[in-house]
């Protein structure tokens, strides 16, 4: 019997604690506040449901009005292994309009070479080569997407990552070039984290918000590099419109941290439902189990950072 009842008190006082860090969290301006605005967002996801069963939070918090940025998607494939593609491509659509995200800003893909798949390979060349397409055509500036284990260990979810890193690092000039028409962009990634973290739902926001602060407290301490500013000082454009654009990428952050109140949770559940023809019984069990965030501390090079994000209200 004391037993239980220790065990039940150690319960109860972890879900306070969670709740007090919820509560922190959703009414501190450190945490409003977000410092991605006025920019044109690609999320690149592999399949059709990745937005929503992964992105769905970083979607509805980028894409809020006051902030001015325009979301786009671009999906790699239809998620033909199954042969509903047309019918899944159809749902993506849905699911993002349900997002607040234009159906003209989702492109979804249906690449021979590019086939859902566990055992299909995908080569992160052509990847690169299909983003490179996009963000020249849509003036893109941030890139979100999976990171190399792919969240879930789907090697379609590693290529997507893959594919994003050749081409930013394809956009970084080499010394002996100039950069002065080289094109700044973001590259956010969503990293993969054990499973026992990814099924313990919104009692993983403590370990979160504590992995987060740290990393927030030791850039206090530490000098951050000062290269990027300088190099972007040295090549100043004329157009200042473009400089004030740069400057904002500039200082954008290495890691984010977003959690969804209530009503984004309840928007983030009924986006999933628009993915009919994929709610088998194993979705629910997701849907009722995981929670999906991320948090890196690898700060790549110039044009290389990473994203920290966690999906709550409850779960996801």
């Amino acid at each position: 019997m004391s037993f239980v009842f220790i065990l039940s008190t150690c319960f109860f006082l972890i879900f306070l604690n969670t709740l007090f860090i919820y509560y922190i969290i959703i009414t501190s301006k450190k945490y409003v506040i977000n410092t991605i605005t006025g920019l044109n967002v690609l999320l690149v996801i592999s399949h059709p449901d990745d937005e929503c069963m992964f992105f769905s939070p970083t979607l509805l918090e980028l894409g809020k009005m006051e902030y001015k940025n325009k979301m786009h998607v671009l999906c790699l494939s239809v998620g033909n292994e199954s042969g509903l593609g047309n019918i899944r491509k159809k749902e993506l659509e849905a699911s993002c309009t349900s997002l607040g995200i234009d159906v003209k800003f989702v492109k979804c893909l249906n690449h021979p070479e590019l086939q859902d798949g566990p055992k299909n390979v995908w080569n992160p060349e052509l990847i690169s080569s299909t983003i490179e397409e996009y963000v020249e055509k849509h003036g893109i500036d941030v890139i979100i997407t999976f990171d190399d284990k792919g969240i879930s260990g789907h090697p379609n979810h590693s290529a997507a990552y893959n594919g994003a890193r050749n081409y930013i690092l394809s956009k970084i000039p080499s010394k002996s070039k100039s950069s002065s028409k080289s094109k700044l962009l973001r590259l956010y990634k969503l990293k993969t984290v054990n499973i026992i973290r990814k099924y313990i739902s919104i009692f993983d926001l403590l370990q979160t918000y504590l992995i987060h602060n740290y990393i927030n407290i030791k850039s206090l301490f530490s000098e951050s590099p000062s290269s990027e500013k300088d190099l972007h000082d040295k090549n100043k454009r004329k157009n200042q419109e473009l400089i004030e654009k740069e400057d904002k990428l500039l200082n954008l952050p290495d890691s984010f941290l977003f959690v969804s109140t209530l009503p984004q949770y309840i928007k983030s559940r009924t986006s999933m439902t628009y993915h009919k023809s994929q709610l088998v019984w194993f979705r629910y069990l997701y849907i009722l189990a995981s929670r999906y965030g991320y948090q890196s501390i690898r700060n790549g090079r110039k044009m290389i950072c990473n994203i920290f994000m966690f999906f709550a209200f409850l779960i996801i």
